[in-house]
């Protein structure tokens, strides 16, 4: 297997393991050509050479210890699958976890901002100039300005617009992924292909 540098995190060497998978497969084919060829050898030996009973025993010895290689060699390539698909697994856990993590942490700001930013508008809009108190009077009284419709004026149009945004953005992120559109270009694509355009 290779050896990782110190930037590769991972504790899995997937690159390793797809290699030896791939040498697995590489020995198995040929493994199964020399099986064939000595079969074809004793064959043709026990054909031509019906005396020649120490050739035909070696050959058969051979084959056997052909394909005893070859089933070990079988038995290491599923094993070999078996650790890429279980480190693949650990990965996708490990994955899983972290955005568990992330997923935690937005909720956490989700719920400040819950909290605060009824407090920060209230605070806002008082502290405007559409609202004073006047203290001439015996009990001070609080004054609205005339010119607060202003602030509706402006503020319900940015809202709508900004609202309609995120909804336009999220219909168009949630229909990009819709199984429907999925499987209708799936089925199109499969047409053409079985009318050979």
């Amino acid at each position: 297997m290779r050896a990782r540098d110190a930037t590769d995190t991972s504790p899995y060497d997937f690159v390793g393991l797809h290699i030896i998978a791939k040498h697995c497969i590489y020995l198995i084919e040929s493994f199964n050509a020399l099986i064939r060829t000595l079969g074809r050898m004793r064959a043709d030996h026990k054909r031509l050479f019906r005396k020649a009973v120490a050739t035909q025993t070696m050959l058969e010895y051979r084959t056997g210890l052909f394909h005893s290689a070859k089933l070990r060699l079988v038995s290491m390539d599923s094993r070999t699958k078996n650790i890429i698909a279980l480190a693949f697994n650990l990965v996708t856990q490990q994955d899983s976890r972290v955005m568990q993590k992330d997923s935690d942490s937005m909720n956490t700001i989700a719920v400040l901002t819950m909290v605060f930013l009824p407090a920060s508008t209230i605070a806002t809009i008082f502290g405007s100039q559409f609202f004073n108190l006047d203290s001439s009077h015996d009990p001070p009284t609080f004054i609205v300005s005339t010119q607060f419709w202003i602030f509706w004026v402006v503020t319900l149009p940015v809202t709508v617009t900004a609202l309609s945004t995120w909804w336009m953005l999220h219909q168009r992120r949630v229909g990009r992924n819709s199984p429907w559109k999925v499987g209708k270009a799936q089925l199109v694509w499969g047409l053409g292909r079985l009318m050979g355009r």
